[in-house]
């Protein structure tokens, strides 16, 4: 399995994505620029009573999203999305 800044890939012939951008949008939605010029809008508000993604369900921390490594990140990096999920499962702008 291939290791790329940290993050364990399970498929060797997996293209990493990387995001090189993001920015909120209202109702809990990040809009994301990719490495290959793609810009994809991705809804988190159904992740925001999981996990640690509930430390960013606040309006406030939620806004304090950034690029970290390649994915989309907020407060400290320790909350971040994968940017393939992004990617796929985001909407094209």
């Amino acid at each position: 399995m291939p290791v790329v800044d940290g993050v364990v890939y399970a498929d060797d012939f997996a293209p990493v994505i990387e995001a090189i951008s993001v920015q909120p949008l209202e109702g809990h939605r990040i809009e994301v620029r990719f490495e290959d010029g793609q810009v994809r809008v991705f809804d988190m508000s159904g992740l925001l009573n999981m996990g640690d993604f509930r430390r960013i369900a606040d309006p406030e921390a939620f806004a304090t999203v950034h690029i970290d490594g390649g994915a989309p990140a907020w407060l400290d990096g320790s909350v971040d999305i994968a940017p393939e999920t992004v990617y796929y499962d985001g909407k094209p702008v």
